[in-house]
């Protein structure tokens, strides 16, 4: 038809030359050829239905998805029949891939569906559909990747194109476990994954949340993190609460956790002050000074000198005479004897 058309759109006249003929054929063939290379409606979709998983609100690599039982997962599938129900399969690599494509009934192709009943998404009317579903109890071994399946009835599925990796349920630490007003607390963790922004939370007995702070885990899910508490907490046993702030299933909460000691107000002891001990005054005597006769001696002194040599003399006089009168009284007594 286009070779006609050409021809007809060719000048009439013959003063265009052999050459412009020539072009006009080669370009009319051109479009022929391009006709006969594009894919009828029918295999439009020949690659088959795609789906591929991800999780909501992180920054996690497609290819390293996972959580514990219940985080969300985002679902994306493209290239589905339009307006039709899927029901969502878990695989493992144990599993055989054909038993999500083969289009036949996957209830009984082995594959375990997601929960009791079966979660269904339905495509929209271009084929595609996203859906956040929580990841279900039916597929829990932790370390195991799932991959997910999404198939209507007695049609080809698809299977994800990722897998989800089961982990353990996340784990919290806290060293000391008594500490004063103003002191600082190692916070240790590990699964807290996929890693999120967290919130620290100290609850009083009253229920009271007195403190809050953020947690930030590294790309593993491990939290190594120090915590100044405020100088101001008052003593007594908090609960500690961490949580995910946009995931549910990742919270731990500690009763009784954290004993705050220090701040209590002390009442001052009253030591007695001891009696008072009284120490006698004693008065000193006076001294008597012997009275000087007028005109016996110097007023420098010089007479009470002179008043004390003469007692001395008259004490040796005294005791010379009492020899004299013993020696007296034995040459007495011998002379008389020899009388």
């Amino acid at each position: 038809m286009f070779v006609g058309v050409c021809f007809i759109m060719q000048k009439s006249s013959f003063a265009g030359a052999i050459a412009t003929i020539i072009y006009t054929l080669f370009a009319c063939l051109l479009a022929d050829l391009a006709l006969v290379c594009l894919p009828p409606s029918s295999v439009v979709h020949a690659a088959g239905p795609q789906l591929a998983l991800s999780q909501p609100g992180t920054n996690v690599n497609p290819m390293q998805i996972g959580g514990p039982v219940g985080v969300k997962v985002e679902l994306d599938g493209s290239g589905f029949t339009p307006n039709v129900t899927l029901t969502l399969y878990t695989m493992t690599n144990n599993d055989t891939p054909q038993n999500c494509r083969g289009g036949g009934n996957p209830d009984q192709l082995g594959l375990t569906p997601f929960n009791k009943p079966p979660v269904t998404i339905q495509t929209r009317g271009d084929g595609t559909f996203t859906q956040v579903v929580i990841w279900p109890g039916t597929a829990n071994t932790p370390g195991v990747s799932y991959y997910v399946c999404a198939a209507p009835q007695n049609q080809e599925g698809a299977l994800s194109s990722n897998t989800f990796t089961v982990t353990p349920m996340p784990q919290l630490t806290l060293s000391p476990t008594t500490i004063n007003p103003g002191g600082t607390v190692m916070l240790s963790g590990m699964n807290w994954y996929p890693p999120q922004a967290l919130t620290l939370m100290l609850i009083a007995a009253n229920g009271t949340t007195v403190f809050t702070q953020a947690i930030t885990p590294d790309q593993n899910g491990n939290i190594n993190q120090p915590v100044t508490l405020p100088t101001t907490l008052q003593d007594g046993t908090y609960t500690v609460r961490l949580a995910a702030n946009n995931e549910q299933v990742l919270v731990i909460m500690q009763n009784n956790a954290l004993t705050v000691q220090g701040n209590a107000v002390v009442t001052p002891t009253v030591v007695p002050s001891p009696s008072p001990t009284i120490t006698p005054t004693v008065a000193a005597s006076p001294t008597v000074r012997p009275t000087t006769p007028a005109g016996s001696g110097r007023s420098d002194g010089g007479s009470s000198n002179s008043g004390t040599g003469s007692n001395l003399w008259l004490f040796a006089l005294a005791g010379l005479g009492i020899v004299l009168v013993i020696i007296g009284i034995v040459l007495f007594a011998f002379y008389s004897r020899r009388a």
